[in-house]
């Protein structure tokens, strides 16, 4: 009900997107369906067409509103449809005009963002179409900022010395294990890729003038304001890199000396008698671990209260010892 209470056609308006353009985008050179970000939908295909299943198994249709033009007037608005299939590979959805099920002879395939469903939410389906829009707007306005670039004249720039392009020859044709034999003269393709490569440094070299005048203020505006982009979708910001190496220079606030007294406080194992202390309780605890309770007879025969016997003498020592002799030895 909330949903219905909102006019998806007033919305759209109130964002600025030119509902009577919408219908063109597709027929363009870049889609508007290339930047349409599936996050914003709050189901999936799958999960979308569910909704007209029935219990019995049985499928008949999704209720949704498609944008098209008005066959008298001509103005593109919304008018209900129903979505009975969708193709998940084109990303379009077929819909059959009407709300009326005996109807079925108007039907066509649109993009998803021509689509609201009746169970979606009118103002994240507008933000959906906003931000498309916007993304298509830039990129085609980075489109013509690299056509200006490109237009630039190539006459006068600073082109490849001789030099360089001796080196990229050598490069290119020291091949190893090259067999003369079937060798072929490469001179013509080597001539078309040094050509490629010489007009690509010449765009690159107007480029970077092209940079430099923008922090012109009259030329940003003359070209990124009309264009309707920021310095940063053309100049990409400076990553600073931390380097392997180096000093890196640190505050002084005059604190260290008490920092480091509490850090060592905190931490015994900083202190040099605590680490003397485990590793001497270390080799203690070794050296009885390597002990053994029970007396090993040295006569293979014995009567079994001697062998009772000695059990319990040795277990009676080792007891002793762990309780008087190796607990001394550990105090010290």
């Amino acid at each position: 009900r909330q949903f219905q209470k909102q006019d998806t056609m007033e919305l759209l308006n109130l964002a600025g997107v030119d509902v009577s353009s919408m219908g063109a985008l597709n027929t363009l050179a870049v889609s508007l369906g290339d930047f349409d970000d599936t996050s914003f939908d709050c189901r999936t295909p799958d999960e979308w067409m569910s909704l007209g299943s029935h219990p019995d198994g049985t499928f008949s249709f999704v209720p949704a509103k498609g944008l098209r033009p008005d066959p008298v007037s001509g103005v593109w608005q919304l008018q209900p449809c129903r979505v009975v299939d969708w193709n998940t590979d084109t990303g379009q959805l077929r819909v059959i005009w009407g709300n009326h099920v005996e109807d079925e002879s108007d039907t066509l395939w649109l993009p998803r963002l021509h689509v609201q469903f009746l169970a979606e939410d009118p103002r994240v389906f507008v933000q959906r179409i906003t931000h498309a829009v916007k993304q298509r707007n830039k990129a085609l306005a980075l489109m013509r900022y690299k056509l200006y670039v490109d237009s630039m004249p190539t006459g006068g720039a600073c082109t490849l010395d001789e030099e360089t392009e001796e080196r990229i020859r050598a490069c290119s044709t020291d091949v190893q294990f090259h067999n003369i034999s079937t060798e072929v003269d490469t001179s013509p393709k080597i001539h078309s890729l040094l050509e490629e490569v010489k007009l690509d440094w010449a765009r690159t070299m107007n480029r970077l003038m092209l940079e430099k005048q923008l922090s012109n203020p009259l030329m940003e505006g003359l070209i990124l304001h009309e264009l309707g982009i920021e310095m940063e979708d053309v100049i990409p910001l400076k990553v600073t890199h931390v380097p392997e190496d180096g000093l890196i220079e640190i505050p002084y606030d005059g604190g260290f000396q008490e920092r480091k007294e509490r850090f060592e406080f905190n931490s015994y194992y900083s202190h040099e008698q605590v680490v003397q202390a485990l590793a001497q309780v270390r080799t203690e605890c070794v050296g009885v671990g390597k002990g053994c309770i029970f007396a090993i007879p040295k006569t293979r025969t014995m009567r079994l209260d001697e062998f009772q016997a000695m059990q319990n003498a040795a277990i009676e020592k080792s007891t002793q010892y762990l309780k008087n002799t190796w607990k001394d030895r550990l105090k010290q």
